[in-house]
């Protein structure tokens, strides 16, 4: 379990202070260029999930979080005993979550800050990346080594 505690640990601190350094740097919808052309830090207030979706429901949106929090850190618990493979994926998902958590109950929003300059895509930030890390890598666990996968 410290495996996967740390990481949790780790990606949550991570997450919190860039968002703490990009709000002290940046005004709102304010950019900087990160990798010229491809990638500018552009601060932003998500009052919605991915896409904006449920713009305003901030309160329906944390209790999907405790729940995925909940639910993942059972699934992690069960998985004690699997490969650190496993239980770093549970760990990104919870992070991230967690991170995400964190804004809404503070802020009353989610700050993101990753705008990819080469694609119409919607900005976000670590704690979006972790928890899509971590459901690629579960699906494809899912597939290869549950039921079905071979």
């Amino acid at each position: 379990m410290i495996f996967s505690l740390f990481w949790i640990v780790f990606i949550v601190f991570c997450d919190q202070i860039f968002k703490f350094w990009l709000i002290s740097t940046l005004d709102l919808y304010q950019s900087a260029p990160l990798i010229p052309g491809l990638i500018q830090l552009t601060y932003v207030q998500n009052k919605g999930a991915a896409w904006s979706l449920l713009t305003g429901k901030v309160n329906f949106l944390m209790i999907i979080a405790v729940l995925a929090i909940a639910y993942f850190s059972w699934q992690l618990y069960q998985a004690r005993q699997a490969s650190k493979g496993l239980r770093l994926i549970y760990a990104l998902i919870i992070a991230g979550a967690l991170g995400n958590l964190i804004d809404r109950f503070v802020y009353g929003y989610v700050i993101d800050m990753f705008d990819l300059m080469f694609i119409q895509f919607p900005i976000f930030n670590l704690a979006d990346i972790a928890i899509c890390i971590g459901m690629v890598l579960l699906f494809g666990h899912l597939y290869l080594y549950e039921e079905g996968g071979q």
